[in-house]
């Protein structure tokens, strides 16, 4: 009973760190300093001309088209692409995307890919296409706070940055999560409506050829994608 009682003890003090972990880190924010604000002016942003600026932006609200514009700034990519989101699963366009980011890491585009440490470990581990991909000499993949119960804060501290920078030009950023619930058309119910806010200036609607995704078979030489982070 003695034994059972510590036992007890243990696993009550282990939750409440978890919780106190998870929840205390995040009860002050740090905010933008003095300094930094001052660097900033939002008169910067604007012509003082009467003569057009170069930046183009445009709101895309379909999920086809936003699907497109992702692929069509990886395409068109020639030194480097960064990639952030929240939640990657597999899919129709996943598979779409990955199959353009491998074309492009093997033409010797640096790619940088951050996903939430919680869902990217759900979601990517041990799955062929990411593993694929994350091989690459020329990809890199990351999780942000992967979860570790000795760290709790890990667990709350998530990533929900959603956007991708294509050779620091062109810039696509909004709510949209990187698989088909999202993305394309693929499944028959209601679609994602949130907007992408793009700076792309030309769009071309095109897909992924069906031979494509040939590139993910089994023959491929995959490692784990837990080396890659």
């Amino acid at each position: 009973m003695k034994k059972l009682k510590i036992a007890g003890i243990i696993l009550v003090l282990f939750i409440l760190y978890v919780i106190i972990g998870m929840l205390v880190p995040f009860v002050h924010m740090q905010s933008v300093s003095k300094t930094n604000k001052s660097k900033i002016h939002t008169e910067t942003f604007y012509s003082t001309s009467n003569e057009n600026g170069s930046d183009r932006a445009k709101i895309v609200s379909d999920n086809q088209e936003a699907l497109d514009l992702r692929l069509d700034m990886i395409r068109k990519a020639k030194k480097e692409i960064i990639l952030s989101t929240f939640d990657i699963r597999e899919g129709s366009s996943s598979d779409d995307i990955f199959s353009e980011l491998l074309k492009a890491s093997r033409r010797g585009v640096k790619i940088k890919i951050l996903v939430d440490g919680l869902y990217g470990t759900i979601h990517m581990t041990g799955k062929d296409i990411f593993a694929a991909v994350g091989s690459e000499p020329n990809v890199e993949i990351r999780f942000y706070n992967t979860p570790n119960l000795l760290k709790p804060w890990t667990i709350n501290g998530c990533l929900h940055d959603k956007y991708i920078v294509s050779d620091h030009k062109y810039l696509l950023m909004g709510g949209r999560n990187m698989f088909d619930y999202f993305l394309g058309t693929q499944r028959k119910k209601q679609r994602y409506r949130q907007g992408d806010s793009d700076r792309q200036s030309r769009i071309k609607r095109s897909r992924c050829s069906r031979t494509d995704q040939k590139i993910f078979s089994k023959s491929l030489e995959l490692r784990s994608l837990q080396n890659k982070i």
